[in-house]
C-alpha cells in the first residue's frame, strides 16, 4: 500500500508575502509584521509626505541608513525615497525627511 502525499496549494498572495519576508528580513532584519507594525504605527501612510499605499501598485521601500548599524527611519512612499538622495527642493519635506 502506497501513501499519497496531501499536495499543499499556495496562493500567489501567499508566495508574495513569503518572498517579502524573506527581503525584508535579509535586507533590513525586520520581518513581514515588522513592517506593517512601523506602516501602522505611523498612521499607515509615508511617514513623509503622508501619501496611502494604495495609490501606488506596490509596497512602500523601507528608509534606512546605510552606515553600520543599520537603522530604520520608517516606511516611505517611493517618491519621497528617491528625492531623499539630494533632491528635495521643499524645505518643509526636507525638515520631516
Amino acid at each position: 500500500m502506497t501513501l499519497k502525499k496531501k499536495r499543499v496549494i499556495i496562493t500567489d498572495q501567499e508566495k508574495k508575502r513569503k518572498a517579502r519576508d524573506y527581503n525584508l528580513r535579509r535586507l533590513y532584519g525586520i520581518t513581514y509584521d515588522q513592517y506593517e507594525q512601523i506602516l501602522k504605527d505611523q498612521g499607515g501612510v509615508c511617514k513623509i509626505c503622508g501619501k496611502h499605499p494604495d495609490k501606488e501598485k506596490r509596497k512602500f521601500p523601507v528608509d534606512h541608513s546605510h552606515k553600520a548599524p543599520f537603522e530604520i527611519y520608517g516606511i516611505i512612499c517611493t517618491y519621497c525615497n528617491q528625492r531623499l538622495i539630494g533632491k528635495i527642493r521643499n524645505p518643509d519635506l526636507f525638515q520631516k525627511a
